[in-house]
């Protein structure tokens, strides 16, 4: 055999010389020292060996089989290991990720996005009780792993408003980016760079034009501050900072399913409502643009999330009444 160097015509029932066998063998193997030596009548590797081990070598509390199946084996693990190292060395090598380089620039930009959403990370609704250390820990871990995605983006201020009530919800980070990652494509429009908030505050001019000419007229005599300014943090952050956390999970919710049923703008109808709520303290103290300001500022997390969406429900069926015919 080209492999073993052994004679495939010897019979080990036959006479043989059997020390000229083992020393032709040793010299093609290189058996260790004090090894048992096997002798087979066919190829060791290609066909069904019958083996005898040299009594001279092995000892009495040697098991001879298994010696022999051990060398066998070893044959064969030290043929395919070399075989394997060669094949495969060259694309473990390939696989292995290259080294990535950032310019001075790029982590320059980067220091200041984590600097951005730290600031916004400490002072995110410090009077609520689960955002303790640990979970500003999660919060951030979040943000950042937006941003490194979206990098074109950035971070934005209320981004952390956005997550929060997930984070709170899923107390696990992973089905919290996954929830906010998919809010982040429907919102971020209302962000500086989109086109969408312009968009919202002319339509709630439109509609309180509409539906209450007593306080739009108002708003035009003490300043003229129909642009709804006031308004911007409702449509930037689906009135998150207006509501508490249980109250505001049910608005949201309403928001979400509106979109499959009546309007994908339920929160033009929301922020309306919130005007509504309080028409006739807005109307007795004939407020200005700061006056209102401060006053909404002032209700954050007091108002009531029924008659809110009361009040939603009905701009909408008042909208239909007077758009679709009778």
């Amino acid at each position: 055999c080209p492999g073993c160097q052994l004679p495939l015509d010897v019979d080990i029932e036959e006479s043989v010389d059997l020390d000229s066998t083992v020393q032709t063998i040793s010299k093609s193997t290189s058996f260790p020292e004090q090894s048992a030596v096997v002798v087979h009548s066919s190829c060791p590797v290609c066909g069904k060996a019958r083996r005898k081990v040299s009594e001279r070598d092995a000892s009495p509390a040697e098991e001879p089989d298994q010696t022999a199946s051990s060398h066998h084996s070893d044959h064969h693990s030290n043929r395919n290991t070399t075989q394997l190292a060669t094949a495969d060395s060259q694309p473990a090598q390939e696989a292995r990720a290259p080294a990535v380089n950032f310019s001075d620039q790029e982590v320059e930009l980067w220091s200041q996005q984590l600097h951005k959403i730290d600031k916004d990370v400490v002072r995110c609704d410090r009077s609520y009780s689960y955002f303790k250390p640990a979970n500003l820990v999660k919060l951030r871990n979040v943000l950042a792993s937006y941003v490194w995605e979206h990098q074109d983006v950035g971070y934005i201020q209320g981004m952390c408003d956005l997550l929060a009530p997930f984070l709170v919800i899923f107390d696990e980070e992973v089905m919290a980016f996954g929830c906010f990652n998919k809010l982040m494509e429907v919102m971020l429009d209302n962000f500086p760079q989109g086109q969408a908030m312009d968009k919202h505050l002319s339509n709630m001019r439109l509609l309180l034009q509409i539906c209450d000419r007593d306080v739009f007229e108002l708003m035009q005599q003490n300043g003229d501050y129909t642009h709804f300014y006031f308004a911007y943090r409702w449509f930037l952050l689906d009135l998150k900072r207006e509501l508490t956390y249980n109250d505001l999970f049910i608005v949201w919710e309403t928001i979400w399913s509106a979109r499959q049923c009546c309007t994908d703008n339920f929160t033009l109808f929301l922020a309306t409502s919130l005007v509504e709520l309080y028409r006739d303290i807005i109307l007795d103290n004939s407020m200005d643009f700061t006056e209102i300001i401060k006053f909404f500022n002032e209700m954050a997390e007091r108002h009531s999330a029924t008659d809110l969406l009361a009040g939603a429900r009905q701009l909408v069926g008042k909208l239909q009444c007077l758009l679709l015919p009778q």
